[in-house]
C-alpha cells in the first residue's frame, strides 16, 4: 500500500513536470516540422512560407537561446515569489506559440521557438528545486529523475503523432496544453522550504503537512525552518557560488555534469538522427523511423530506472551510464568508418543500447543540483546550471551537421564517446553520494572535503 505522503508528492511531481513534457514536445517539433516547412518540399499543408537550410538552423537554435536567457530571470522569480509561481510563468510564456497560428511567417515562427526555449529556461531551472525540495530524501533522487522522464515522454509524443497529423494540429494542442497546467497546478501548494526561508512559518508548516499527509510533521518542520535560517544569514549571489569554496566545489561539480549532459550529444542526435542513420534492410530500422527508434529506447530507459539512483546511488548511476554510452558511441563511430549495408542493422541496436543507457547521464545533474547548495544560493546554482546545459545543447545542435559536412560522422560519434568518457571519469574522481541525504548532511560532507583538501595544500606547501 503506497503511504498517503507518497502519493501526494508523486501527484505534485507529475503535475510540476509538464512544463518538462512541453519543452521535450517543442523540441521533436523542430524534427517533425523539418519536412513540411523545408523550402526543397512543396507545401502542402498550405503554411504559408518555406524555410531554407539557414533559416531552419536558427529555428532549431532559437529554443536553446530561449533555453539559455531565461534561468537568469527564473532564479530572481524564484527569490521573489516562489518556485510555484516560477513553473506557472513559465506556462504563460509556453502560450505564445498561439502567435504562430494565426500569423503564419519566419518571424512568428522565430519568436515561438524563442519563447518555449525561454519557458524551457524557467521550468528546468525551478523544478529540480520545487521537487527536492517537497520529496522525503528517501524518494528524492527517484522524483527528480522524472522531470527528464517527462522531456523523454514530450519528445517521443510528437515523434510518434506529429508525422500523421496537421502541423497546425500539433501545435494547437501543444499551445492548450499549458492552459490545462497552470488550472491544475495553481492548486498544488508552495515548497515548504521556500516559505520557511521568507518566515511564512505558518504556511510552509501546513504545505508540509500536505506534502507528508500527516499532522505530525513537527521534527522535519523543525529541521526545515532550523536549516532556512542558517542557510539565509548569509546573502546569496552569484558572487557567492565561488566565493565561498564549499559552493565553489558543489558549483565545480554541478557545472561540469550539467555541460557534460549536453554535449555528449543527446540532443543533436534526437534531432539529427534521420539525416545521420544509413537505411536497412529490415522495415522500420530506416532514417525516417531513427529518432523514434532513440526515443523509444529512451523512455524504456527511464522506465525501467526510475528507481536506480534511489536503490544505487547517484554517482554509480551516472558513472555506468556514461561508460556505457561511451561503448555505444565508439562502435557506432567504427561503423561509419567504413559503413556496410550488410551491417547497417547494428547502427541501431548500437543506438538503442545509447539510449537505454542514458538515463543516468540525463537526470543525475539534475539531481545533483537540487541536493548541493544552501538556500541562499540554489537558485543561482539551478539558474547556472541551465544556461550550461543550454549552451552545451546549442553547441552541439549547432556544430553537429557542420562537422560531419566537414568532416564525417564517424568524427563526431568519437567527439561525443570522448566527452561522455570525461563524464565517467570526472564522475569516479569528483561526485560523492548523496543517496537518501539530508541537506544538512550533503553540506558537511562538502565543508569535510574542502578542509582535508585544504591541509593537503598546507602540507605540500610545508614539505616544499
Amino acid at each position: 500500500m503506497v503511504s498517503r505522503s507518497y502519493l501526494r508528492q508523486g501527484a505534485a511531481v507529475n503535475l510540476a513536470c509538464i512544463p518538462s513534457l512541453l519543452a521535450g514536445a517543442w523540441i521533436s517539433w523542430a524534427s517533425v516540422s523539418l519536412k513540411k516547412l523545408m523550402d526543397t518540399e512543396p507545401d502542402l499543408e498550405h503554411i504559408g512560407f518555406r524555410l531554407n537550410t539557414y533559416q531552419m538552423s536558427w529555428m532549431i537554435c532559437l529554443l536553446d537561446l530561449g533555453n539559455a536567457s531565461s534561468p537568469i530571470l527564473a532564479c530572481i522569480i524564484m527569490k521573489k515569489i516562489g518556485r510555484k509561481y516560477s513553473l506557472l510563468i513559465s506556462g504563460c510564456f509556453s502560450c505564445i506559440p498561439i502567435l504562430f497560428l494565426f500569423y503564419q511567417d519566419v518571424i512568428c515562427l522565430y519568436i515561438a521557438r524563442f519563447s518555449v526555449g525561454f519557458a524551457k529556461g524557467i521550468a528546468m531551472t525551478t523544478l529540480s528545486l520545487y521537487i527536492s525540495e517537497i520529496a522525503e530524501s528517501r524518494i528524492r533522487g527517484t522524483l527528480v529523475v522524472f522531470v527528464t522522464i517527462y522531456m523523454y515522454m514530450g519528445i517521443l509524443s510528437v515523434l510518434l503523432i506529429g508525422p500523421h497529423i496537421y502541423l497546425s494540429t500539433l501545435s494547437i494542442t501543444l499551445c492548450i496544453l499549458p492552459f490545462v497546467f497552470m488550472f491544475f497546478f495553481s492548486f498544488v501548494p508552495e515548497s515548504p522550504y521556500y516559505l520557511a526561508s521568507v518566515m511564512k512559518l505558518r504556511d510552509a508548516k501546513e504545505s508540509l503537512k500536505w506534502f507528508r499527509g500527516s499532522d505530525n510533521v513537527d521534527e522535519e518542520f523543525t529541521a526545515i525552518v532550523r536549516k532556512s535560517e542558517a542557510d539565509m544569514k548569509e546573502t546569496g549571489s552569484f558572487m557567492e557560488l565561488f566565493r565561498n569554496p564549499i559552493n565553489r566545489k558543489a558549483m565545480f561539480i554541478v557545472f561540469v555534469t550539467s555541460a557534460l549532459n549536453r554535449l555528449g550529444g543527446i540532443t543533436s542526435l534526437i534531432i539529427y538522427a534521420p539525416k545521420t542513420f544509413p537505411e536497412t534492410n529490415i522495415p522500420y530500422l530506416d532514417p525516417a523511423h531513427s529518432s523514434t527508434i532513440l526515443m523509444l529506447s529512451i523512455m524504456a530507459g527511464g522506465i525501467t530506472q526510475y528507481r536506480v539512483a534511489d536503490i544505487l546511488g547517484r554517482k554509480p548511476f551516472l558513472a555506468l551510464s556514461s561508460i556505457l554510452d561511451c561503448i555505444a558511441l565508439v562502435l557506432i563511430g567504427i561503423y561509419f568508418i567504413s559503413p556496410s549495408s550488410d551491417y547497417s542493422y547494428v547502427v541501431y541496436i548500437l543506438l538503442i543500447l545509447y539510449g537505454f543507457c542514458v538515463t543516468g547521464v540525463g537526470a543525475v545533474p539534475y539531481i545533483l543540483v537540487g541536493e548541493m547548495f544552501p538556500m541562499n544560493i540554489r537558485c543561482e546554482a539551478a539558474a547556472f546550471s541551465t544556461v550550461s546545459m543550454a549552451a552545451g545543447s546549442t553547441i552541439t545542435n549547432k556544430f553537429h551537421l557542420l562537422l560531419v559536412s566537414f568532416a564525417n560522422t564517424s568524427v563526431v560519434m568519437f567527439i561525443y564517446a570522448f566527452l561522455n568518457f570525461l563524464m565517467f571519469a570526472f564522475t569516479m574522481k569528483f561526485v560523492f553520494e548523496t543517496k537518501c541525504k539530508t541537506f544538512e548532511e550533503i553540506q558537511s560532507i562538502l565543508e569535510k572535503s574542502v578542509r582535508k583538501n585544504e591541509r593537503k595544500r598546507q602540507k605540500n606547501g610545508r614539505s616544499v
